[in-house]
């Protein structure tokens, strides 16, 4: 058995699971929290990736108590169904966190089970980098090799609480309506930074004491969470959002005659603060390249232009990188006045207008909606996991 303390920046977890998938037949992992880089750097592992590559079997189990977001659940669908493996989210209704992180590998020559205290992110893994090469968090982990008994008692463990679990329906398929809507509401936190303070001596003897701000987020979100634009009237459910749109809701725009697979998820909010269940975003781009969303919202709204030939305005908030919530303002809803104003003058007419569009951050919204819906827009929590 080896015993490591994991320093930050080491690659401690990481290069120890790789280690244990060394000619491995088979293994798997289960773990509380994941992300969508935690996720890749585990399968970009050599040994781990020749097992994919080799299609043996694995299990994956993530949990979406906090932390798991879309952009993960979206990550480890691509990979489940690109190399064949079986993958769930741990779906319960308890007070408690699902809280393991262990996985294990079947050789030749035994069952290696690493388990501790890293998740399946970066931090947790130990994935230096050259641009944070001190990143990542303290953790601790044993890799026991069992042979024999001790072999085939934690095969019966790990076999007994896959059916158990499947047999509860904790264990979901990845696309299961309530994991979507739990990564959905997972992917709205907004990490804080962690203060701290620091004493140092200037040149002139005197000591000073300096606050240090720790960044304490892997993941990089715009500071521009929040797209405003007006809606001309099109198809029921269809939104033309302009191509900066597209580009906000994660789209990058097809050439002509191309094909492209890309997929996020949604959330209608209502002006009553009302969240419905996650819906996959369909992107199309017409002959004209006109850029529309398919946005079913929009079939319950119905259309109606301003005295001045104003339009209702489309709300959207990005929550991750596949993920958005949105919600529409018709031109006689009380708030509409406030986010007309925002979005400014109303473009002289040519052949057809021009719709109003503004990218904005949730605080500066805030101050021109203060009564806008809290479930639309991002959270900041003091979480350290990523």
């Amino acid at each position: 058995m080896s015993f490591v303390l994991q320093q930050p920046g080491k690659r401690g977890l990481l290069a120890s699971m790789n280690r244990a998938a060394t000619n491995a037949s088979e293994g798997g992992g289960v773990f509380a929290f994941a992300s969508e880089a935690g996720i890749k750097a585990l399968f970009d592992q050599p040994n781990i990736h020749a097992m994919l590559r080799a299609s043996k079997p694995l299990r994956f189990v993530v949990g979406i108590d906090a932390v798991t977001n879309v952009d993960a659940l979206l990550c480890l669908t691509t990979f489940a169904r690109k190399f064949g493996f079986s993958a769930y989210a741990f779906v319960h209704n308890h007070h408690g966190t699902f809280h393991p992180k262990f996985s294990w590998f079947e050789s030749s020559d035994g069952l290696r089970l690493v388990t501790g205290s890293g998740n399946l992110t970066v931090s947790g893994l130990g994935h230096a980098t050259a641009g944070h090469p001190g990143f990542g968090n303290w953790e601790a982990f044993t890799t026991q090799l069992l042979s024999g008994a001790a072999a085939e008692t934690a095969r019966a463990v790990i076999e007994r609480w896959f059916a158990t679990q499947l047999r509860a329906k904790t264990l979901r398929p990845l696309d299961d309506e309530e994991v979507r809507d739990r990564a959905m509401e997972n992917g709205r936190a907004r990490f804080k930074r962690r203060s701290s303070q620091h004493q140092t001596t200037d040149s002139s003897g005197k000591r000073r004491t300096r606050t240090l701000s720790v960044p304490i987020d892997e993941q990089a979100f715009t500071s521009n969470d929040i797209f405003l634009r007006e809606l001309s009237q099109n198809r029921p459910g269809q939104a033309d959002v302009g191509k900066k749109g597209l580009e906000f809701f994660g789209f990058s725009i097809p050439k002509k005659g191309s094909v492209i697979r890309q997929t996020a998820l949604v959330q209608t909010v209502s002006l009553e603060n009302q969240v419905e269940d996650a819906t996959e975003l369909r992107l199309i781009v017409s002959r004209s390249r006109n850029f529309r969303l398919e946005l079913q919202a929009i079939r319950g709204v119905g259309y109606k232009v301003g005295a001045t030939d104003n339009r209702m305005i489309l709300v959207a908030s990005k929550l991750s990188n596949h993920a958005f919530r949105y919600l529409i303002v018709p031109v006689d809803a009380p708030a509409y006045p406030a986010l007309d104003n925002e979005l400014g003058r109303i473009p002289s007419h040519r052949r057809s207008r021009l719709m109003r569009e503004k990218f904005m951050t949730s605080d500066e919204l805030r101050k021109v909606w203060p009564e806008v819906p809290p479930a639309l827009l991002p959270l900041a929590v003091p979480m350290a996991e990523s």
